[in-house]
């Protein structure tokens, strides 16, 4: 009696430790490729090379005029370029960030989840912080001077 209740003592014990090692295993393998995500993750961020707002801004301004150019007096190409330059110093006083977030939400057409990934925050925040960007520049394009 006694060796069978030691017997089922040591095979729960045995079952006890078979599942302890294949729960670290996994674990492991799990931490693994959560690092091997986050490489990845990094690579890809490496290899994408962003170019630079005003620049890309100031040449769909040209091809937009180019394209109207045809279709609008000359007052109105002046008007038309008046309108644009304002634009690019509005967009260039902005700090980098939310020129980042402009750039990202026009350009590269991402949902504000993506953006918030991007830069370190909330899909809300990253949508407030657009949001209060492009009143910068409508406040700035207007000539309103209330300290933006």
């Amino acid at each position: 009696m006694r060796e069978q209740k030691a017997q089922s003592l040591q095979n729960r014990f045995s079952a006890y430790v078979v599942t302890a090692v294949s729960n670290r295993r996994a674990r492991y393998l799990e931490n693994k490729n959560r690092a091997k995500e986050r490489e990845y993750a990094v690579l890809e961020m490496l290899d994408r090379t962003y170019t630079d707002f005003s620049e890309e801004y100031n040449k769909y301004v040209m091809d937009q005029i180019l394209h109207e150019a045809g279709e609008i007096s000359k007052l109105e190409r002046i008007i038309s370029l008046t309108q644009g330059q304002k634009m690019i110093y509005a967009i260039a006083c902005l700090k980098d960030r939310e020129k980042a977030l402009i750039f990202g939400r026009v350009f590269e057409e991402l949902e504000f989840e993506e953006l918030g990934k991007r830069h370190g925050i909330s899909g809300k925040q990253a949508e407030m912080a657009y949001y209060y960007a492009i009143r910068k520049i409508r406040k700035r394009m207007e000539g309103t001077k209330d300290g933006i």
